[in-house]
């Protein structure tokens, strides 16, 4: 931790703000479903759902375990709250700066969850086949890979058929850390 500011980190990080939660509670409870498990829906309080701990730590130059995306994200939510509150309770538009507010916000939810971190790694899986299916797709450079291959490996039993087939049917799986989410994000 920063010995200049010695202040508690986040670690509980909300992927939906708090506030934003709270309009779709019924006496303070949202209902819960979760979809990647086979536990029944249940209701729990605005405040502990759609929290996933660390979700926006990242390791700085200055520390570990930083939540300085969490707090710019908190500062968003804190601005944007006024606005989504007299848009719901007033139905006043947003204009001039407050319509800016609202336009971070919006785009702050749709790129700070999960959805869209599933969404910026399969971009990066799907360009990578792309451009391997498009470097192989030129038989010079698939036959000049083979020898490669088969300086490297005298031994195999792979046919160039079968190099082939393992290209054409390869399914490529990335790994992004999270401050290369956070970074494109």
């Amino acid at each position: 931790m920063n010995m200049q500011n010695p202040r508690k980190r986040s670690k509980r990080q909300h992927i939906v703000p708090q506030f934003y939660l709270q309009h779709f509670a019924c006496e303070g409870k949202v209902w819960v479903i979760d979809f990647h498990s086979e536990q029944a829906p249940y209701r729990t309080n605005a405040a502990n759902a759609l929290c996933i701990s660390d979700f926006y730590t990242v390791s700085t130059k200055t520390e570990e375990q930083d939540d300085m995306i969490e707090r710019c994200l908190s500062k968003i939510e804190g601005a944007a709250k006024p606005i989504v509150e007299r848009l719901l309770k007033d139905m006043v538009i947003p204009e001039g700066r407050d319509k800016e507010t609202l336009a971070v916000f919006l785009a702050a939810l749709f790129l700070r969850g999960p959805h869209a971190r599933q969404v910026e790694l399969e971009l990066y899986e799907g360009m990578i086949k792309a451009f391997s299916d498009l470097y192989f797709a030129d038989d010079t450079v698939f036959d000049r890979e083979w020898q490669r291959f088969v300086a490297k490996d005298p031994e195999t039993t792979l046919t160039k058929e079968d190099f082939r087939m393992i290209l054409d049917e390869s399914v490529v799986k990335g790994f992004m850390t999270r401050e290369s989410y956070i970074a494109s994000f």
